[in-house]
C-alpha cells in the first residue's frame, strides 16, 4: 500500500474504528442492556437539563460526556453533546418508581451519585452537585446524602 491510499482511506478507517470502539463500551458497560427496557424516544418538555457531567455506567466511565436531565417522570441519561459520542447509546429515561435509591458516595476525591434501578445491576455513577436539590421532591427517603 502506498503512502496515497493510506492517506485517502484514513478517514474511512478512523470512523469505522471509532464506531467499532462505541459499539463496545455499549455492550461491555451496560447501556446497550439499560437501552432494551428505557430507551427514551421523546423526551418531556419540562426537562432541566446538567451537561459536561462525569459519570459511569457499569463499567465503563464516560467523562464528562454524560447529560443528566429531571422532570416530574423521571431521570433521563445521554451522552453528548456531538453524535460520535452518542452513537450506540441512546438516551435512556428511568421512571421514578424503577428507581431503587440514589445515594451520595465518595471515590477518591469525588462524591458521586449512585443509582440503583429495580430490576438492573448495571450500576449508574453521576457526578451532579444538583442531583440532590432536583430529585428531593420525587424520591424521598430513597435518596441518601453522604453522612
Amino acid at each position: 500500500m502506498n503512502q496515497e491510499s493510506v492517506e485517502h482511506y484514513f478517514p474511512l478507517l478512523f470512523i469505522s474504528l471509532w464506531l467499532t470502539m462505541e459499539f463496545f463500551l455499549a455492550q461491555i458497560g451496560g447501556w446497550a442492556r439499560l437501552a432494551k427496557k428505557y430507551r427514551c424516544a421523546n423526551y418531556d418538555t419540562q426537562v432541566s437539563w446538567q451537561g459536561f457531567k462525569s459519570g459511569s455506567v457499569g463499567l465503563i466511565s464516560y467523562g464528562i460526556y454524560l447529560w443528566v436531565g429531571v422532570s416530574t417522570d423521571g431521570l433521563y441519561l445521554k451522552t453528548g453533546p456531538l453524535f460520535f459520542f452518542r452513537a450506540f447509546h441512546p438516551p435512556l429515561f428511568f421512571p421514578w418508581s424503577q428507581i431503587i435509591s440514589i445515594e451520595e458516595r465518595k471515590y477518591m476525591w469525588m462524591k458521586l451519585w449512585e443509582i440503583k434501578l429495580n430490576d438492573s445491576n448495571v450500576l449508574i455513577k453521576i457526578n451532579c452537585k444538583n442531583l440532590a436539590s432536583i430529585a428531593q421532591a420525587f424520591l424521598g427517603e430513597k435518596l441518601k446524602p453522604l453522612q
